[in-house]
């Protein structure tokens, strides 16, 4: 019976540890994942930048190219994929289809209010005329980009081993708490 208690008093404990450090690494897959997203959206805004012609078809096939070459693991739920998508269906102007196809990633939970924000400012560019003014509305928005993914990429270094060790010394002070 006494050998009965202590097997799950260390399975319990086996438990603990799993879940904590568990919860952890998930935390900083968030924060990889959140630091890749920014790096490709920043690459497929320079990207385009470079490949777009102003007419809509165009532009609709540019968007496409972006998220194939930029977004494979997303599979179409990318902004760039769902602007496209929107775009070709023909009900909506360019700037309403850039609005609907960022709100629609943001319900992903990846992305952050600010680079939502941020990304909504091209909304006004995209389809426009004025290709100086539209590169160089995409460039800015594409450095910014790249200010959040190196703020996001020094939170990952300094976040995510710390959670790990946290999770794993959490679980220790679960387990005396329950020994």
């Amino acid at each position: 019976m006494v050998f009965f208690a202590y097997f799950c008093k260390i399975a319990g404990a086996a438990c603990i540890v799993f879940s904590c450090i568990k919860f952890g690494m998930k935390y900083r897959r968030q924060l990889r994942m959140h630091k890749e997203m920014l790096d490709s959206l920043k690459s497929g805004l320079e990207f385009l930048e470079g490949k777009i012609v102003m007419g809509e078809e165009i532009l609709e096939q540019g968007m496409r190219e972006c998220g194939k070459r930029f977004f494979e693991k997303e599979e179409g739920n990318d902004v760039f994929s769902l602007y496209a998508e929107k775009l070709s269906e023909g009900e909506l102007s360019g700037d309403e289809c850039w609005i609907r196809a960022i709100s629609e990633c943001r319900s992903c939970g990846i992305m952050q209010q600010e680079e939502e924000d941020l990304l909504a400012g091209l909304s006004s560019t995209l389809g426009t005329a004025d290709t100086e003014h539209h590169s160089s509305h995409i460039l800015s928005v594409a450095s910014k980009l790249g200010k959040l993914s190196d703020s996001a990429n020094q939170k990952l270094k300094r976040d995510g081993g710390l959670v790990l060790k946290l999770s794993a010394a959490l679980s220790a002070v679960i387990i005396l708490l329950l020994w």
